[in-house]
């Protein structure tokens, strides 16, 4: 198979960046920020203010634009949630047992994220790469296993496709290419019959991309990102050889082709018609926030938007947060930043409260997450490499229940010489990975927020880039091994630990394992929906790509084994212990497995591989049987019977 209540919202945006083992010791108190706050405070923009802002933008680009030597121009380049099993009963599929299932590995308790597997009770719903469309299968009882509706979706088969599901209602959001220009679509779907599930409607967003997808209780949230419609300076070709000779011409051609366009020509006309946004760093691309009510007939959605480079987005129960850049020329000192934009969305559009500063740049969603009216947000200052640049780590605390965001507290000083690998904040805990050839685990108490303090630290050989609850006093790490090499680290095989992080005692490390050598891959070590944690069983699904360890270590490569499955049964006191594995031995560019699930009753259960274009059922017993297979195809088809075992 191929792998592929109160509303806020906060936007913010990141830089880029790469963890010694000399820790000097954190403090915490408040720090002052190297950019004042006020400076980069959104103002919702009529029309011509906005036009302007933008049109200046675009010039500020054209009268930059340079001719170079074409070798010179070479020389000069660089080198380069936790699901929660529980039992459930939705009415949306006929099963009259209660079943154990587990769904999508959201960061936060009651906050669904978008993905493209979804299951609910004895149904599971797919969105496949290959033949768009929603493809809804009964997967219990095990031997009813096969696919009963399909609804095809004008999405592109290859497009970051994701949806949310409740309550007898799909909402699906996918993006296709139209006269190269993308276009984003949200689909409101009827599955009370899931044999027969009904298109209620659709709204489009053109030259939007989907970023990410939420559901808190029955209002939906949807992040889009995209560019300015008009990019001028695209297509000159500084290096030919008139270049110096025409530059004055081609500059005022530019411009005139700037000044000649309206506020439609460069923003989607539905950005236009919703509230929009902008401060002093402007930016050639464009972030929106749209919301809906999943339970009405027809979507209708309220658009905010913001004008400014924007990546990372997280949500709380009671918030959205995302990130937005700020570039070298807005800045006081040489300290990289990044700007959190925070927007109430408890009415039905979003709405502006104020801003924050952070400095440094934010790893992934893991670096935001807000609890009892405090965000914590974790960055690194600097890059890992860099002689004349020595990187550290920050965890900030900011007030969410009062305008401005007001900075609260901060712990500065983690793992200097190091960047941050993984986060996770779990109610008043923080736990930060850092990595330059160790693993250095700090655990960060946030009882108060003004004054986060380090409790605890741990080292040990590899990093983790994803952390996961287990119980309320341990956590699953995954990540690599790392072999040191005194001024870095050849990272090698996959590696799985269970760390000790209670409150009363120093940090341990109670288990790991090493899964193959160099080249062993995950797709779960860097989307944490391809990771599945059962908790009412213990068990731990983990889609991989597999290679043998080379004796040789270093760089050396192994021998490729397979592209599959790992089934672990998962214990503080026995660590991680193989139940079965599926092998598909394809080839190193062969199929993936992109998402699994575990399901079943108490006492029978079974795991499902989500692949491309198709879905397998395996029964778990002393290792893992082959039960069915569901072909996704553009039309309901019954599953290939490989066992006729019922659980």
């Amino acid at each position: 198979m191929e792998r592929t209540k109160k509303w806020r919202v906060i936007i913010a945006i990141s830089l880029a960046a790469c963890g010694s083992e000399q820790i000097d010791t954190p403090k915490g108190g408040t720090p002052l920020p190297s950019l004042d706050p006020a400076g980069l405070a959104l103002q919702k923009s009529d029309g011509a203010t906005l036009l302007a802002a933008i049109q200046a933008t675009a010039l500020e680009e054209v009268d930059a634009l340079e001719c170079y030597d074409v070798k010179v121009m070479y020389d000069d380049m660089p080198t380069v949630g936790a699901p929660v099993a529980t039992a459930t009963d939705s009415g949306e599929g006929t099963s009259a047992v209660p079943l154990i299932n587990t769904d999508t590995n959201n960061q936060e308790a009651n906050v669904e994220e978008g993905d493209q597997f979804k299951v609910r009770n004895d149904l599971a719903f797919s969105l496949s790469h290959k033949a768009s469309g929603l493809h809804i299968l009964r997967i219990w009882p095990a031997s009813q296993f096969h696919k009963i509706g399909f609804l095809p979706l004008d999405i592109d088969a290859w497009g970051d496709a994701m949806m949310v599901v409740t309550d007898g209602r799909v909402v699906v959001i996918g993006e296709r290419w139209i006269n190269n220009q993308v276009v984003s679509t949200i689909h409101l779907i009827n599955v009370k019959d899931p044999t027969k599930p009904v298109l209620m409607d659709t709204v489009t967003y053109e030259g939007l991309m989907p970023q990410a997808l939420r559901r808190i209780d029955g209002r939906v949230v949807a992040v889009l990102t995209g560019n300015l419609k008009i990019a001028p300076t695209v297509g000159f070709k500084p290096y030919t050889d008139d270049c110096e000779k025409t530059l004055d011409t081609k500059r005022a051609q530019l411009r005139e082709t700037v000044n000649a366009h309206g506020l439609t020509d460069w923003l989607p006309k539905r950005v236009v018609d919703g509230d929009v946004y902008l401060n002093e760093l402007r930016g050639s691309k464009v972030l929106s926030v749209v919301t809906f009510a999943i339970d009405a007939a027809k979507i209708g959605d309220h658009i905010s938007s913001v004008v400014g480079d924007s990546t990372i987005t997280y949500m709380s129960p009671t918030g959205v947060f995302a990130a937005q850049n700020v570039p070298a020329s807005h800045m006081e000192t040489d300290i990289e930043s990044t700007a959190i934009h925070h927007f109430d969305i408890a009415g039905t559009a979003a709405e502006y409260r104020g801003t924050g500063v952070v400095n440094g740049w934010l790893l992934n969603q893991f670096a935001m997450s807000e609890f009892d009216g405090t965000l914590r947000v974790a960055t690194t200052i600097g890059h890992v490499g860099k002689t004349d640049d020595l990187s550290t780590n920050t965890v900030y605390t900011f007030d969410t229940t009062t305008t401005n965001l007001p900075l609260i507290g901060a712990l500065e000083g983690l793992a200097q010489g190091e960047q941050i690998y993984a986060v996770r904040f779990i109610r008043e805990m923080g736990y930060v990975v850092t990595f330059k050839k160790v693993d250095p685990l700090f655990v960060i108490d946030l009882h108060d927020p003004a004054h986060p303090a380090v409790t605890g630290e741990l080292k040990v050989p590899g990093y983790s880039t994803y952390l996961h609850p287990l119980g309320t006093d341990q956590l699953i790490g995954l990540g690599k091994d790392a072999e040191d090499m005194g001024e870095f680290a050849w990272y090698q095989g996959l590696k799985l630990s269970i760390f000790d992080v209670r409150q009363d005692i120093a940090p341990s490390e109670m288990a790991s394992l090493i899964i193959g050598g160099r080249g062993s891959d995950s797709p779960a070590l860097y989307d944490h929906h391809a990771f599945t944690f059962d908790a009412v069983r213990n068990l731990l699904a983990l889609p991989l790509s597999l290679y043998e360890k080379n004796a040789a270590g270093g760089s050396a490569y192994g021998k490729f084994l397979y592209n599959g499955l790992h089934l672990y049964k998962v214990s503080a006191g026995t660590g991680f212990t193989l139940v079965g594995t599926i092998q598909e031995v394809n080839g190193v560019y062969g199929d993936l497995i992109e998402r699994t699930a575990i399901v079943g009753t108490a006492d029978n259960a079974a795991v499902i591989a989500v692949g491309a274009d198709q879905i397998e059922l395996y029964s778990i017993g002393d290792t893992l049987t082959l039960v069915g297979v569901v072909t996704l195809e553009p039309a309901p088809v019954k599953a290939v019977a490989v066992d006729a075992m019922t659980l």
